[in-house]
């Protein structure tokens, strides 16, 4: 379990392995002395641990802190990823916030490493604010904007880096979706586009994360169960937790497979997160399972533990099996 450092409360992460096989988190983290822990979300920065089997964590200090006063991050960071570089350092994308309009509006902006540990700032941040001739500005039940969680991916077929962005459809329902952000190279910039054919039954689906095995699309989304909407089929599962997508093609269309990980827990009459965000390591299609790590949240009892499960392997087949495998 990698616990949150004696000062901080974590969630949200990301990891990615060196080339010396260290695995390295990312994660957002807040002072542990917030009283409530619903309130960490406008203090976060990304905190950083590494570990050489997953389980034992060492914890490093700050990699992005909050930006300076009038920023586009001085607020708060959100989620991202950060992804190996064919130039052979590393590229980070995460979501900021600011206080120039306390916190409703998200943008996404980069950051460049030689080693995973000194992050430099892309002098263009942000990079990504939302279109909003295709995407709708503002999340239906808060009032702010839905344009978050960046999931870096390089596809080799086509050749090039895409974005996957959580936001919202600016269609009748407002319906939640996967953006797309397409780098390109020509003018060494990125180019928002039309989101992933995705079904339509979702008001928000967070923290995207893609693998292709062998051709096919694993796309791994994280649902609170009451985003999904009435209109979903008798058999999409009606749980909190991360729920499974798979393609053909990268742009899909993507088809509903089922919840991996049921992570929803009510205390004292609320609905709360106990496990949620597993985060694919290895896709093994062989076996159908996929290798990860959750975030642990509530527990039982109430209280808030935040931090990472041990490594857990999970079926890539929940509705055929009719339960999930940990």
């Amino acid at each position: 379990m990698l616990l949150a450092p004696s000062q901080f409360v974590t969630w949200d992460f990301w990891i990615i392995q060196d080339e010396r096989g260290m695995y390295h988190a990312f994660y957002l983290q807040a002072p542990r002395e917030i009283d409530d822990p619903e309130r960490r979300h406008n203090k976060a920065s990304v905190g950083h641990s590494v570990s050489k089997d997953l389980i034992t964590w060492w914890y490093r200090g700050v990699a992005i802190d909050r930006g300076a006063c009038g920023s586009w991050h001085d607020l708060a960071n959100w989620t991202g990823s950060v992804a190996l570089t064919p130039a052979g350092d590393y590229m980070m994308l995460i979501t900021g916030r600011s206080t120039q309009e306390n916190g409703t509006i998200q943008r996404i902006g980069c950051f460049y490493s030689k080693d995973l540990y000194l992050w430099i700032p892309d002098p263009g941040n942000p990079l990504m604010v939302c279109d909003l001739t295709i995407y709708h500005p503002y999340h239906v039940t808060d009032g702010t904007t839905t344009w978050r969680d960046p999931w870096l991916h390089w596809d080799d077929k086509m050749g090039q880096w895409y974005a996957f962005i959580t936001a919202q459809k600016k269609d009748e329902t407002v319906t939640g979706c996967i953006a797309v952000s397409v780098f390109r190279d020509q003018n060494q910039s990125w180019s928002i586009q039309e989101p992933l054919d995705t079904p339509d039954y979702f008001d928000l689906m967070e923290c995207p994360v893609i693998r292709n095995e062998n051709g096919v699309y694993y796309l791994f989304v994280n649902v609170d169960k009451r985003w999904i909407k009435a209109c979903a089929p008798q058999w999409v599962d009606r749980k909190t937790g991360t729920h499974l997508l798979k393609s053909p093609h990268l742009w899909g269309p993507y088809e509903y497979v089922g919840c991996l990980l049921d992570g929803g827990i009510d205390v004292g009459g609320e609905h709360k997160w106990r496990r949620y965000q597993f985060f694919p390591l290895s896709v093994q299609d062989v076996s159908n399972e996929v290798v990860g790590v959750c975030w642990e949240g509530y527990q039982e009892d109430g209280a808030f533990l935040g931090g990472l499960s041990a490594p857990m392997t999970l079926s890539l087949n929940p509705v055929k099996h009719g339960h999930v495998m940990t």
